[in-house]
């Protein structure tokens, strides 16, 4: 086998890449045959190759640093984020489907190849976990699930003591494998701007919905933003009610709003009021 060298990183966006390109190039000035090798990359920035298949682009640069032309196999496993838990699955230069985060761990952790190729299993004795059957069973026996669609539910829950809370689809930024389109952005506000109840959804921050719910009061707060690859990148988000949290907060203690007061509050996620509604 032939020699290797790991470089390492605390961190994404350290410069790992960079400094592995680098060597690669002198490497090969000096008359070594060099080539790049990462199992797993996870990286939206990919590179298609003269045979058509898939691999990050950043070991593609290696390569060509390396003045070899660019192989899935230098690059087997490709994860192509598309959520905040889930990516799609590039193997050997193919795509394999979306995974979210639990069944990818479960797909890895029973396999016995890093391209997830053969598969095995360790001895498990189920009935380890048979008590938690029963201790969700005894949490969810009150839990009612519907599939329906969200305006039917509204019209049908809505009381003057009842609680909505929503968290739809963001709107043009990220990717789901259900369709919602603007008309439905528009058609959730105007079913939650009728209601008698209590109601909170949450957003990305963008000028369209906060344009659209003008009529809520609506908040602002930032969150680590696990999809991007530099280090310290935030998301922004909004929460919006149509009530006031901060007169609940008040009388009933404000763990009934979900609101941090950055004021009496230690550490970051605090909400920012940025717009209250005319009262006519």
């Amino acid at each position: 086998m032939a020699k290797c060298i790991m470089i390492q990183g605390t961190m994404s966006n350290v410069g790992k890449s960079l400094l592995v390109t680098a060597l690669c190039r002198i490497f090969r000035q000096d008359g070594y045959r060099v080539a790049p090798f990462k199992g797993q990359n996870m990286a939206l920035n990919s590179c298609i190759t003269s045979k058509g298949l898939e691999m990050s682009r950043a070991q593609a640069v290696q390569a060509e640093a390396a003045g070899l032309e660019p192989d899935p196999r230098m690059n087997p496993v490709l994860l192509k984020p598309s959520s905040d838990t889930g990516s799609q699955l590039i193997v050997n230069g193919r795509p394999r489907g979306h995974y979210q985060a639990a069944d990818y761990f479960k797909l890895v952790r029973y396999s016995f190849s890093g391209g997830a190729s053969s598969f095995a299993g360790r001895p498990c004795d189920l009935r380890r976990f048979f008590y938690l059957v029963w201790e969700c069973s005894r949490r969810l026996k009150d839990v009612v699930v519907e599939n329906k669609d969200f305006e039917e539910l509204i019209t049908q829950y809505d009381r003057e003591d009842t609680f909505f809370y929503c968290d739809p689809p963001y709107y043009n930024a990220e990717c789901y494998e259900v369709v919602f389109p603007k008309s439905d952005h528009v058609r959730l506000h105007d079913a939650l701007a009728k209601c008698k109840g209590l109601v909170m959804v949450s957003y990305n921050y963008c000028d369209f919905i906060c344009g659209l719910y003008r009529d809520f009061y609506i908040f602002h707060t930032t969150r680590p933003n696990s999809m991007s690859q530099t280090a310290g990148s935030e998301y922004e988000e909004v929460v919006m009610t149509n009530y006031d949290p901060r007169v609940l907060g008040v009388d009933r203690g404000w763990q009934i709003d979900l609101f941090q007061r950055g004021e009496d509050r230690d550490g970051g996620g605090t909400y920012r009021l940025i717009h209250e509604p005319i009262k006519l």
